[in-house]
């Protein structure tokens, strides 16, 4: 699952077929392809568990209410049925991680070859060089989109520094080269957060020379990040407005921009594009389930507070780094909306979970439980 952001298959024969009665039409799209390879890879995942020892149990009450709600809203909105299979999926995947997964770091090491390839095709189109996708203006590396691959290198750094702190150089040379602001604020607010008592400690003229980066930053990128955010901040106050109390359904998020045409949209967003998510995670679960997405709120407020009150290993340390940052990525883009990186991140919050379990009552008492 973790090859899922870099999957290429061909849509040619059996595999042309499953997606023509799968989504209506055959394309060379790799969307297409990677959401077959989540589908299919997941259940693939859930059959050899029959012939795995179970070590775990997963009791996750807020995640089991969370999906009942997804049910109660395919219930008010029938159109929702059309995505409810990779909602219900993608939760299969975060049990089978809890349920049966032995090594956390072992797991964890193809993130590893899957950074280091997209950093190497990045460097490939920093020169002009496409070997697999048509030259744009963008760094895409294997991901399709800029903003999917600045946002899984992110994601990946605290991880990657686990293995080696070397290492950790590859994803933050990718993240810059990609060039998503949302991501940029993203890793700057988490790695603030860690340095701050630091700097603190260092006295008052490292604080006003890390103040000074801070304003240099904002007044050179000013100009691009108000084109970058001009058509977030329209979009998702439009979609405050469409709020109600039970959602409109999961999958049902259509916008067109109707912004002026004499907006700078910096080579990425036009008048009358249409927009199917919300760029946010957080106003896209909202919009889709109103009051039905409280529960998945409070799970991931249990998860930091748990992390706040058990011994932390290096391990649980980078699993929730590296969740934080896709916390802070999530209120500017929608990335479990994309298989390429939806995969990944339930993986890490599965792993996450079975560290702080580890963390709070020990390996051997949560194993017991599944007995």
């Amino acid at each position: 699952m973790f090859l899922s952001p870099i999957i290429l298959l061909p849509a040619i024969g059996n595999i042309a077929a499953l997606q023509f009665y799968q989504f209506g039409i055959i394309s060379n799209n790799n969307a297409f392809l990677q959401l077959q390879f989540f589908q299919f890879g997941i259940v693939g995942l859930f059959i050899l568990s029959f012939f795995q020892k179970r070590i775990r149990e997963l009791n996750d009450s807020w995640m089991g209410l969370f999906m009942a709600g997804c049910l109660v809203s395919v219930f008010l909105h029938p159109k929702s049925v059309s995505v409810i299979t990779n909602i219900f999926l993608g939760f299969l995947l975060y049990k089978l991680t809890f349920e049966y997964v032995k090594n956390v770091k072992l797991v964890l090491f193809p993130i590893c070859v899957v950074s280091i390839l997209n950093f190497i095709f990045e460097v490939l189109q920093l020169f002009g060089v496409y070997l697999v996708y048509n030259p744009t203006d963008r760094i895409d590396g294997l991901m399709a989109f800029s903003s999917h691959l600045g946002a899984y290198q992110a994601m990946v750094i605290p991880i990657l520094y686990l293995f080696n702190p070397l290492l950790a150089i590859v994803p933050i040379i990718g993240f810059i080269l990609a060039k998503s602001t949302p991501v940029y604020i993203s890793v700057f607010l988490c790695g603030g957060y860690l340095i701050i008592k630091k700097i603190k400690n260092l006295g008052s003229v490292w604080l006003m020379f890390c103040m000074s980066l801070i304003t240099l930053f904002i007044i050179k990128g000013g100009k691009r990040l108000l084109s970058e955010f001009f058509v977030r901040i329209w979009i998702q106050k439009e979609t405050i407005k469409d709020l109600t109390y039970f959602g409109k359904g999961l999958g049902n998020f259509k916008k067109v921009c109707e912004l002026p045409v004499n907006v700078n949209f910096h080579n990425a967003v036009y008048p009358n594009e249409t927009f199917e998510n919300p760029l946010s995670i957080y106003l896209g679960v909202i919009y889709a389930l109103g009051i039905l997405s409280i529960p998945v709120f409070i799970w991931i407020y249990g998860n930091i507070e748990q992390y706040k009150r058990v011994k932390k290993d290096n391990i649980l340390k980078a699993l929730f780094l590296s969740s934080m940052i896709l916390i802070m990525i999530g209120f500017g883009q929608s990335c479990m909306d994309f298989p390429r990186l939806a995969g990944t991140i339930i993986i890490i919050f599965g792993l996450l979970k079975i560290k702080l379990l580890e963390a709070e009552y020990g390996a051997n008492q949560i194993c017991r439980g599944a007995s």
